[in-house]
């Protein structure tokens, strides 16, 4: 091997050339080996090149980042470098042909090849069916030559007109063709002499008299539209021809004298298209037609209106048949309705056992219906000239509201202010005047089943000019009519923390009779939506925090709408009564499928609690064991709260977020403030101070809040323990201005850190991934911020305010806002501090700073956490190039977080260097993001030798100003919240697999009861002979899908003689969680 003083001998040979947007340079050596033989190096790099013009700066500017290389001016050939072979050497083009080198196997691409030399032959074989052998040979039956054959029949051999005639007496839309003497011509049966005749299995009626006479009938079939002569039936007593169309299975365009007719067939296949690809009927008789003549050299009538109409009369009554409102089958307390039930919900008399209010009161939760509202504005109705008198075929009957009921409600609801949250998060957001402008209805609103995502009836209210609290209360109230008996209810919407101001209220006017059910819900937030709300807010209105919630997430009320969107197109130009029965056509089948596969669905959600639950026990388990006694401790501090509703609700219906409001040592005469427990169900956003024992009490835990908290109180009153400088000589506003002056140095690291991702990445349009925007932002932020720096360091010369926020993309030197210096005590030495009668402002930054120090610790730890969190998902669930795929997305996307945060970290530590803390020195030391930020995987059990391991400082750290009581209090609080929280987790997944074994049992009683009632009414005399068979059938159905979820249940269960339905909780038996199990079996489980 050439040793280093070898190498740097060889020939070497550099050229750098200079192309629009890449400065390009090779290197190439040569090496002499031994044996005489040349041996060649080469290496080819790449700078992305960034010329902007040059702005002012504002400050003195720190040395430029590496991430954003210098230009260099070396002039080169302006063509693009070719290697080898002409290949080109560019970035994106090794990219792409490392893309196109790479196999796949059984790939497309294979599969194609293997085709490609056949394409000649194929298409000689498709084209030999145009010229079949024996044409013009004497047909089988000896009477006339064989010039015709059937092109819908299988094999179709040439016979005579007057045999394909014959033999088309049960297929009279087929088409056929007929030798011409050049080609196969496509013709109609009735070209040949067919005629139909109705009521005797295609044989003519003997009481006939228009036999001379058929009536030429325009029939529209899954193959296109045929022109048929029929004959109606004479027999006595004689049927009208209505009757008689729909007896052959054709039915007619209209009741007087019709000419045109459907197929069942036709609008059977018509209506599955419109339900599952949300095909408009336009495009599927544009289909038809197009089957029927694609040339155009043929006349085709027109039958698009007529499928309209007949179309929406298939689907309604296909849903009265289906529903077994022609047979008298009702649901209990739904008399009148022809929607699809969830057979997994909890309806009294339907799917609950008859002693289901036996169940013991810590396990009332498996009987609670969960609801969620939304509101969807890609339903719309287009303003137009319509038919005023058109309404619903199924008006008061399907999932919207009779509009009967709100029409006296609209000039009331419209006046109402839209819905928003405490945090500024709108439900109107997007509800700008001028966008339902020509829309006479801007949209829906629905409440649905959160456990299993199926529509509730009546529970739909159309939106004029856009969402309001109205809307959602008539569509709540109609999904709780019929629901009285049950004991509890959640009811989950964006804007739960607010819509509950009032609404009891409101209720009172409008639905006195629900009034009960609304003291018994529970009001909470969407897992994902909660995110946009103040922190106190996803403490009291948080799911996971929420008694009886279980595993619920509340968003599957937006599940439906990323499908039920692309029907918009379609049913906002229909007219308001076409447009319902459409909706309520989409929603019958949305809720029909979520119906058939209810059982894999919670086999499948099952085992996933299951391996859930032994996750969570084991860690609350292992918690509680190291926690020894203060376990005790910690249960005290919550609220005493039982299992009935009113006393689990904190604000609005208030979920099982204990909270301990913080008391004051004054009240002066204002009274006590109330805890958050003895809130009333209806009120208000919460906005009392409150410590939930979910979060960390910044009373004991250092943090940039608490820092902020104690020196506004030193604005006010400075004490002693400061020195002479800090005290009394800080103005006011100066802890906003150090809190904001943080909040933009954070996001100036950001947005430097997310360059330099995208610059390894080779990606050099920055504001494509919205650095642009964020640039924008930063600049106005810092501008109305200099103001304020402007007037707390006023012996510091900035320069101007340029009140240019334009476009950074290209800025250079000094003029972009995330390398601009903020000029804060920390970036002067002690020197200059005092020159600059800095040290007050100094005092208050290294405070500030060793907060914020401990909450970016907190923060690595935490997504350190995440990351071993979607690794250890990964090596357990993910299976295939796909999944493994969208998780190793999730685990680099979280390890980049937790760079971002290690790397603000470590610069927060460096300005407190620079502040001179020999104290914070020793303790906060710097994060090596090489060796300390290792993520743990959790879920992965306790093994030989991992107690020998060395953990990261970060893991142990503690405050600095310290007494050893204080310390121990500070890791007391971090440990109590995390039992309260793996208690809580525990807690939800116990009653998640409770629920989960509830609903199973729903789904096969509902299954087993609908088969009994249609069953009984199958046996009903006065119903018709095709009525009874049809009800038999269906008892059927609905008895195989119970058997099936029966099957599927002891399967998923993990003791199937199990005679305790419900998963044992003594390990979390407190009493403001669970019990521990009762001493016998349930009622409620046999």
């Amino acid at each position: 091997m050439s040793t280093t003083a070898e190498r740097s001998k060889r020939p070497r040979v550099e050229v750098q050339y200079n192309l629009p947007n890449r400065v390009v340079k090779l290197t190439k050596t040569v090496t002499v080996l031994p044996n005489g033989r040349k041996q060649f190096f080469a290496s080819t790099t790449y700078r992305p090149l960034v010329t902007p013009p040059r702005k002012r700066p504002r400050l003195a500017s720190p040395p430029r980042a590496d991430h954003r290389p210098p230009h260099e001016d070396a002039a080169g050939p302006s063509s693009r470098d070719e290697g080898p072979n002409g290949a080109s050497s560019s970035p994106g083009d090794e990219k792409a042909t490392g893309a196109k080198g790479r196999t796949v196997k059984n790939g497309i691409s294979k599969v194609l090849n293997e085709w490609k030399p056949r394409f000649p032959d194929i298409i000689e074989d498709i084209l030999a069916s145009e010229a079949p052998t024996g044409i013009n040979v004497l047909c089988a039956c000896g009477r006339s030559m064989a010039t015709t054959r059937c092109r819908d029949c299988f094999q179709g051999a040439l016979q005579c007109p007057d045999c394909v005639v014959e033999a088309h007496r049960w297929n009279p839309l087929h088409w056929v063709e007929v030798w011409n003497g050049s080609y196969l011509e496509k013709k109609d049966l009735s070209d040949l002499g067919f005629e139909l005749y109705l009521g005797h299995g295609g044989l003519p009626c003997r009481f006939a008299l228009t036999l001379a006479h058929p009536i030429t009938y325009t029939v529209t079939h899954t193959n296109g539209i045929h022109r048929v002569r029929v004959h109606q039936c004479h027999c006595p007593p004689m049927r009208d021809t209505v009757s008689q169309l729909l007896r052959a299975g054709l039915f007619p365009a209209t009741l007087n004298r019709p000419e045109s007719a459907f197929t069942f067939d036709v609008l059977r296949q018509w209506d599955l298209h419109f339900l599952t690809s949300k095909k408009g009927t336009y495009d599927y008789y544009e289909a038809l037609r197009r089957l029927t003549d694609n040339s155009g050299t043929r006349v085709v009538k027109d039958r698009y209106r007529e499928l309209n109409i007949v179309g929406r009369i298939w689907q309604h009554l296909t849903a009265l048949k289906r529903a077994g409102a022609h047979h008298g089958l009702t649901l209990p307390n739904r008399l009148t309705s022809m929607t699809v039930p969830c057979v997994a919900c909890p309806l009294p008399n339907f799917n609950m056992p008859a002693n289901w209010k036996d169940t013991p009161p810590d396990l009332a939760y498996i009987h609670a219906c969960e609801l969620g509202g939304d509101g969807n504005h890609g339903l719309q109705k287009k303003r137009k000239r319509d038919d005023p008198n058109d309404v619903s075929l199924s008006e008061g009957q399907g999932y919207f509201v009779d509009p009967a009921k709100t029409k006296t409600y609209l000039e009331e609801i419209d006046s109402e202010t839209p819905p928003e949250t405490c945090s500024g998060f709108k439900v109107g957001r997007a509800q700008r005047p001028g966008k339902f402008r020509n829309v006479e209805v801007s949209g829906v609103v629905a409440v649905i089943c959160i456990r299993h995502g199926c529509f509730r009836p009546g529970a739909m209210v159309d939106l004029q000019k856009g969402e309001r609290y109205g809307h959602m209360d008539f569509a709540l109230a109609g999904a709780l009519e019929g629901l009285d008996e049950l004991l509890h209810f959640i009811f989950t919407y964006d804007v739960a923390c607010i819509y509950g101001k009032n609404m009891r209220k409101r209720f009172a006017a409008r639905f006195p009779h629900l009034l009960p059910l609304i003291d018994r819900m529970q009001l909470l937030l969407p897992k994902l939506h909660m995110l946009a709300h103040k922190e106190l807010c996803q403490i009291l209105f948080a799911l996971c925090y929420s008694w009886g919630a279980g595993l619920s997430h509340g968003e599957s009320v937006e599940h439906p709408w990323a499908e039920h969107n692309q029907v918009g197109l379609s049913t906002r130009e229909m007219g308001p009564g076409h447009r319902h029965d459409a909706l309520n056509a989409i929603h019958n089948y949305w809720n029909w499928r979520k119906m058939e596969g209810i059982a894999s669905f919670l086999a499948r959600k099952l085992k996933e609690a299951f391996t859930l639950q032994d996750q969570k026990k084991t860690l609350y388990d292992a918690l509680s064991k190291v926690a020894g006694d203060k376990v005790r401790v910690w249960e005290k501090m919550e609220g005493p709260k039982g299992v009935s509703t009113t006393s689990q609700t904190d604000d609005v219906g208030g979920p099982a977020a204990r909270t301990r409001a913080k008391s004051k040592s004054k009240t002066k005469g204002k009274g006590k403030r109330k805890s958050a427990g003895e809130r009333t169900t209806q009120g208000a956003v919460a906005t009392a101070p409150a410590q939930s024992v979910y979060v960390l009490d910044e009373t004991k835990v250092p943090s940039a809040g608490k820092a902020y908290e104690d020196l506004s109180k030193l604005e006010i009153n400075p004490k002693a323990e400061f020195t002479a400088a800090a005290a009394g000589k800080v103005p006011s506003g100066t802890v906003n201005f150090f809190q904001k002056g943080l909040a933009i140095e954070q996001r100036q690291y950001e947005i430097r850190a997310k360059l330099k991702n995208l610059h390894r990445a080779g990606t050099d349009k920055s504001d494509d991934s919205g650095v642009g925007a964020e640039r924008r932002t930063l600049h106005r932020e810092l501008e109305r911020w200099r103001e304020l720096q402007t007037s707390l360091m006023p012996h510091i010369d900035f320069p101007e305010i340029d009140v240019d926020d334009g476009d950074f993309a290209d800025d250079e030197d000094g003029g972009l806002p995330e390398d601009e210096p903020l000029a804060l005590p920390s970036d002067y030495s002690a020197a200059e501090r005092a020159d600059l009668d800095l040290d007050g402002l100094a005092v208050f930054e290294r405070r500030i700073r060793i907060g914020h120090a401990y909450d970016l610790l907190n923060a690595v730890k935490m997504s350190l956490n995440h990351q071993g969190a979607f690794l250890s998902d990964k090596r357990k669930h993910a299976r295939g190039q796909k999944d493994n795929t969208r998780a190793q997305k999730q685990v680099s996307d979280a390890a980049a977080r937790t760079r971002v945060l290690a790397g603000l970290y470590n610069y927060n530590r460096d300005r407190l260097l620079a502040l001179s803390d020999s104290r914070t020195d020793d303790i906060l030391q710097a994060i090596n993001q090489d060796q300390d930020l290792k993520s743990k995987n959790w879920h992965k059990p306790r093994e030989q030798g991992d107690s020998h391991e060395e953990q990261a400082w970060l893991w142990t750290v503690v405050p600095p100003w310290t007494s050893k009581g204080e310390a121990e209090a500070w890791q007391m609080e971090v440990d109590r919240v995390q039992w309260f929280r793996a208690r809580a987790d525990l807690s939800r997944v116990n009653e998640e697999v409770n629920k989960l074994h509830a609903e199973f049992k729903r789904s096969i009683l509902g299954y087993k009861n609908l088969s009994l009632s249609w069953e009984s009414v199958a046996k009903h005399s006065a119903l018709s002979e095709g009525a009874r068979v049809y009800a038999r059938k269906k008892a059927a159905m609905f008895n195989k899908l119970s058997e099936q979820c029966a099957q599927v249940f002891a399967k998923s269960r993990r003791d199937p003689e199990d005679k305790w339905d419900y998963t044992v909780t003594s390990a979390v038996s407190t009493a403001t969680e669970t019990t521990s199990k009762p001493s016998g079996s349930s009622s409620a489980a046999k």
